[in-house]
C-alpha cells in the first residue's frame, strides 16, 4: 500500500482520499443485491433437494419390486415375471440417469455411476438365469429324462422281463426322490457342498446302472438286446448327470444374481443419505444466506468509516515522512559523511524527483574524491594538466620516476624540481608537450637529457563534451631500450652461428637483470651442447667410433646427447656385425662353390636315370589301356543284367498290387454281410415291437401278431444265413491274406536281387572309370618325366651360371671387408674372437635349401639316408 502511494503525485493522493468513500458506498449497494441473490439461489436449491428426495424414494420402491419379480420367476418360471422385471430395471436406469445429471450435490455422481454398472450386470445375469432355468425345465433336460424313461420301459416291456421292470422302476424312483429331495432345496449349498452332492448323486446312478444291468443279464437274451438296454441305461444315467451339472450351474448363477443385488444396497443407502444431507444443507444454506446478508450490510457501513480514516492517515504520512528522511541525509553530507544513501529515489512523485536531483549532486561529489584517491595509489606515473597548461595533480609513481631522472633532466631544464611539479607549466618540458591539446588519446615518444619517455595524452571532458584538462601517463623506456639493443646483438650473432656473445649485467636491475641473465644462460647452454656434438661428429667423419658427447645437459640438449651417443653405438655395432658377417659370407661362398661343382656331376647322372624311367612308363601305359577296354566291356554286361532284374521287380510289384485289391474286395463283402445282419436285427426288433403292440390291441391284433411272429422267424433265419456266409467269407479272406503275404515276400526278394545287381553294375562302372583315370594319369606322368629330363638339362646350365656368380660374390665380399676396416671400433680383434667363441656355428641357408630339395625329390629314401650323410655335399 505504501509503495503504491509513493508512486502517485500528491494531487492524485488527495483525489483518492475523496474517491474512497464513494467506492465504499457503491460496494455496500452491490453487497446488498448480492446477498438478496444468494437467498434466492438457496431457496431454489432447497426445492431441488426436496424433489430429489422424492425421486430417490421412488427408486427404492422400484428396486424392491425388481427383487420381488426375481423371486416370482424362480418360483413360477413364467414369462410375465420376466417382462415385469425388465420394465422395473429400465425405469431404475432412467432414474439413475436423471440423478447422475443432477447438479444439486456432486456426491451423487459416483454412486449413480456404480449403480448403472451394477444394473447392467444384474440384467445380463438375470437373462442368463432365465435361460438356464428354461434349459432345466420340462422343455429342456427334464423333458429329455422323461423321454429316456419311456424308451427304457418300452425296451424292457418288449422282452417280457417283469422282474427287470420292477427293479428299473424302484431304482428310478430312488433317483427321482434324490433329485427332488436334495437338488430342489434352493440356493443354500456352497460350491463345495454342491460338488459333494453331485458326487453322491453320481454314486447313486452307478448303483442304479449296475442293478438294472445285473437284472437284465440274468436272462438269456441275445447280445444285441443286452447292448441296446445297456445303451438306454447309460443314456439315462448321462442325462441325470447333465441335469445335475446344469442344476449346479443354475444355482451358481442365481447366487451371483443375489450377490449383484446385495452390492447395490449400499449405493441406494448412500444416495438416500446424500439426498437427506443435501436437503438439510440447502435449508441451512438458506438461513445462513439471510444472516450473512444482514451482517455484511452492517459490517460494510463500519468498514467504510474505517477506510476513510485509514486513507486520510496514509496520505498524510506518505508526504511528511520522506521529506524528513531527505533532510536528515543532507545534514550528514554537510558534515563530510559521504557514504550515505539518498532515500525515496524510487518514488514517482514530486518528492522522488527532488531525491534523485540531490542523489546526482551527491554522486558527483563522491566521484571527485574517489578519483583523487585512485591517482595517489596508481602504479603508473600519471599527471593532470589544466587547459591553460598548468599541472594540477601528479601521483606518487610519477613523482618517484621524475626524482630518479632528475639529474638527467636538470641538464636540459635547470629549473626542474621533481618535488615542485604541481603548479608549474607543462610547456617547460618542451617537445610534444609544449603546445599540444589533443582531441583524442595520443601516444608519443620524447627524448630529454638522455632519457627516453613514452607518453599517453588523453583529453578529459565533462558530460557536455567541454574540455576540463589533459591526463598524461608517463613511462621511462631508457633501460628497456638499452637491454633490447644488447639482446638484438646476441640474436644476430646466434643467427650467424656465433654463440659466444653475452649481455652486460652489471648496469641492470629488476626485470631487465633477470632477462639478461636468462639470455646469457641460453647462449651458454647452446654453445656448450653444439661444441660437444661437433667434436663427436668430426671424430665420426674420421672413422673414429669411440668418441662420445659428455657433460651435463637438460631438455632438448639432453635428448641430442642421448641420440648422438646412441647413433655412435649403433654405427659401431653395425661395423662390427658387418665385419663378422662378411667373414661368414666369404666362407659360405667357398663352400657353395664346392657344392655346385658336385651338383653338376650329380645332375648329369640324374638325366640318364630319367631317360630309363621314361621308357618304363611307356610300357606301363600300354598295359593299363588294355585293362581299361576290358573294364568297359564288363560294365556293359552288368548294365544289361541290372535292366533285366529291374523288369522282374516291376512284375512282382504289380502282382502284390493285384493281391491287395483282392483283399480289399473281400473286406467289402464282409462289410455287406454285416449290413445284412444289421437289417435282420432291425427286422427282428420291429417284429417284436409289432407283437407288443398287437398284444396291447387285444383280440383285434391277434392276426397282426401272427404275421409279426412269421416276420420275426424269417428275420432270424436271414440272420443265421448271413452268419454262415460271413464265416465262409472270413475263411476266404484268411486264404487271400496268406497269398498276399507270400507274394509280398517274393516281391521283397526280387527287390533285394535288383538292388544287388545295380550295386554290382555300379562297382564295375567305377572300376572302368578308375582304370581310365589310371591310364590318363600314367600318360601325364610320362609327359612329366620327359619334362623333368628337359629341366635337368637346364639345371646343368644354371649350375654353371651359379658357379660364375659365386666367384663374383666372393670378390664383392672381399671389397666389403676392406670398407669395414676403415672404422676404428676399439679392440675389434679381441671382440671378434670373443664373439666367435660365444656364438654357435652359423646356419648355412644354402645348405638348408639343398637338403629340402633332396627330401622333396627322393621322398622316403632321402629321409632314410639323411642321418648317415649330414653334409649337404653328399646329396
Amino acid at each position: 500500500m505504501f509503495n503504491v502511494l509513493n508512486n502517485l503525485k500528491i494531487g492524485k493522493r488527495i483525489f483518492i482520499l475523496v474517491l474512497a468513500p464513494a467506492i465504499g458506498l457503491a460496494i455496500l449497494a452491490l453487497t446488498f443485491f448480492s446477498g438478496d441473490r444468494s437467498v434466492e439461489l438457496a431457496f431454489q436449491d432447497n426445492q431441488k433437494s426436496a424433489r430429489l428426495a422424492d425421486m430417490i424414494g421412488e427408486l427404492r420402491v422400484k428396486a424392491a419390486e425388481l427383487a420381488r419379480r426375481e423371486k416370482d420367476f424362480l418360483l413360477r418360471n413364467d414369462d410375465r415375471s420376466v417382462s415385469q422385471s425388465k420394465a422395473a430395471a429400465e425405469l431404475i436406469e432412467v432414474m439413475l440417469v436423471v440423478l447422475g445429471d443432477s447438479t444439486v450435490n456432486g456426491d451423487l455422481a459416483e454412486p449413480t455411476a456404480r449403480l448403472k454398472a451394477l444394473m447392467a450386470s444384474y440384467e445380463s445375469q438375470f437373462s442368463k438365469v432365465v435361460l438356464l432355468q428354461r434349459n432345466q425345465s420340462n422343455g429342456g433336460r427334464k423333458g429329455t429324462l422323461a423321454r429316456l424313461e419311456l424308451d427304457l420301459d418300452a425296451a424292457v416291456a418288449s422282452l417280457n422281463l417283469d422282474n427287470v421292470t420292477g427293479k428299473i422302476m424302484a431304482a428310478r424312483s430312488r433317483v427321482k426322490d434324490f433329485r427332488q429331495r436334495e437338488f430342489q432345496q434352493g440356493e443354500t449349498e456352497s460350491p463345495a457342498e454342491q460338488k459333494a452332492l453331485e458326487s453322491r448323486f453320481s454314486g447313486l446312478l452307478d448303483d442304479m446302472e449296475k442293478e438294472i444291468m445285473a437284472a437284465v443279464t440274468s436272462h438269456a437274451l441275445p447280445l444285441e438286446e443286452i447292448e441296446r438296454i445297456k445303451k438306454l441305461v447309460g443314456a439315462y444315467r448321462n442325462a441325470n448327470v447333465v441335469w445335475a451339472t446344469g442344476d449346479r450351474v443354475f444355482k451358481v448363477n442365481v447366487r451371483l444374481l443375489s450377490d449383484i443385488a446385495s452390492q447395490m444396497d449400499p449405493y441406494f443407502i448412500k444416495i438416500e443419505t446424500v439426498a437427506d444431507n443435501g436437503q438439510a444443507m440447502s435449508a441451512k444454506t438458506l438461513m445462513e444466506a439471510r444472516e450473512t446478508t444482514r451482517m455484511v450490510w452492517f459490517s460494510g457501513v463500519a468498514s467504510l468509516m474505517g477506510i476513510i480514516l485509514f486513507f486520510g492517515f496514509l496520505v498524510g504520512r506518505s508526504i511528511i515522512r520522506p521529506i524528513k528522511a531527505i533532510t536528515g541525509v543532507f545534514e550528514k553530507v554537510a558534515t563530510g559523511q559521504l557514504n550515505v544513501a539518498i532515500p525515496s529515489q524510487d518514488r514517482k512523485d514530486e518528492i522522488g524527483q527532488l531525491a534523485r536531483i540531490l542523489a546526482s549532486f551527491h554522486e558527483n561529489t563522491t566521484q571527485a574524491v574517489r578519483t583523487q584517491s585512485a591517482l595517489d595509489v596508481a602504479s603508473a606515473p600519471f599527471m593532470l594538466v589544466e587547459p591553460q597548461g598548468t599541472i594540477v595533480a601528479i601521483n606518487k609513481a610519477a613523482e618517484e620516476m621524475f626524482r630518479t631522472a632528475e639529474a638527467d633532466l636538470q641538464a636540459v631544464i635547470p629549473e626542474f624540481r621533481a618535488g615542485a611539479l604541481v603548479g608549474s607549466w607543462i610547456m617547460a618540458f618542451g617537445g610534444v608537450l609544449a603546445d599540444d591539446k589533443p582531441e583524442t588519446t595520443k601516444h608519443e615518444r620524447m627524448v630529454i637529457g638522455g632519457r627516453t619517455f613514452d607518453i599517453v595524452m588523453t583529453p578529459v571532458l565533462n558530460s557536455l563534451g567541454e574540455r576540463l584538462g589533459t591526463s598524461i601517463e608517463w613511462k621511462d623506456m631508457t633501460d628497456q631500450l638499452a637491454t633490447e639493443q644488447q639482446v638484438a646483438t646476441i640474436v644476430h650473432a646466434a643467427r650467424d652461428g656465433d654463440f659466444t656473445k653475452r649481455i652486460l649485467v652489471s648496469d641492470k636491475s629488476g626485470f631487465m637483470l633477470d632477462l639478461s641473465r636468462g639470455m646469457n644462460d641460453i647462449t651458454e647452454t647452446v654453445d656448450r651442447g653444439l661444441s660437444e656434438t661437433v667434436r663427436m661428429m668430426s671424430a665420426l667423419a674420421r672413422g673414429d667410433l669411440t668418441q662420445r658427447v659428455v657433460g651435463e645437459f637438460k631438455g632438448s640438449f639432453l635428448q641430442l646427447k642421448t641420440d648422438a651417443n646412441t647413433m655412435a653405438d649403433k654405427i659401431r655395432a653395425i661395423a662390427r656385425r658387418i665385419s663378422g658377417v662378411s667373414g661368414e659370407v666369404q666362407g659360405a661362398t667357398r663352400e657353395i662353390a664346392s657344392g655346385v661343382a658336385d651338383l653338376s656331376a650329380r645332375t648329369e647322372h640324374q638325366a640318364s636315370s630319367l631317360e630309363e624311367t621314361s621308357a618304363s612308363m611307356e610300357q606301363l601305359a600300354t598295359t593299363v589301356r588294355q585293362n581299361a577296354g576290358n573294364a568297359q566291356e564288363a560294365n556293359r554286361l552288368a548294365a544289361a543284367a541290372s535292366t533285366s532284374a529291374t523288369s522282374g521287380g516291376d512284375i512282382a510289384n504289380r502282382a502284390v498290387t493285384a493281391m491287395g485289391r483282392i483283399e480289399d474286395s473281400s473286406r467289402q463283402i464282409t462289410e455287406i454281410v454285416g449290413l445284412i445282419q444289421d437289417i435282420a436285427f432291425q427286422t427282428n426288433l420291429l417284429a417284436l415291437n409289432a407283437a407288443v403292440e398287437a398284444a396291447r390291441a387285444g383280440e383285434a391284433g391277434k392276426g397282426f401278431a401272427v404275421v409279426a411272429n412269421e416276420v420275426r422267424a424269417l428275420a432270424q433265419r436271414a440272420s443265421q444265413a448271413s452268419k454262415d456266409i460271413k464265416g465262409l467269407i472270413v475263411n476266404s479272406d484268411t486264404q487271400v491274406r496268406e497269398g498276399v503275404t507270400l507274394v509280398k515276400q517274393a516281391g521283397s526278394s526280387l527287390t533285394e536281387i535288383v538292388a544287388s545287381v545295380k550295386k554290382v553294375a555300379t562297382l564295375v562302372s567305377e572300376i572302368a572309370a578308375a582304370t581310365q583315370e589310371q591310364s590318363s594319369g600314367i600318360e601325364q606322368v610320362s609327359k612329366a618325366v620327359t619334362g623333368m629330363d628337359q629341366m635337368t638339362q637346364q639345371n646343368a646350365a644354371l649350375v654353371e651360371e651359379t658357379n660364375a656368380a659365386l666367384q663374383s660374390a666372393q670378390a664383392q665380399v672381399d671389397e666389403l671387408r676392406n670398407v669395414v676396416d676403415f672404422f676404428k671400433t676399439d679392440d675389434r680383434a679381441a671382440e671378434e674372437r670373443d664373439r666367435s667363441e660365444a656364438l654357435p656355428e652359423p646356419v648355412n641357408p644354402v645348405r638348408q635349401q639343398f637338403q629340402a630339395l633332396a627330401r622333396k625329390v627322393a621322398g622316403g629314401r632321402a629321409a632314410a639316408v639323411a642321418p648317415v650323410y649330414d653334409d649337404w655335399k653328399e646329396f
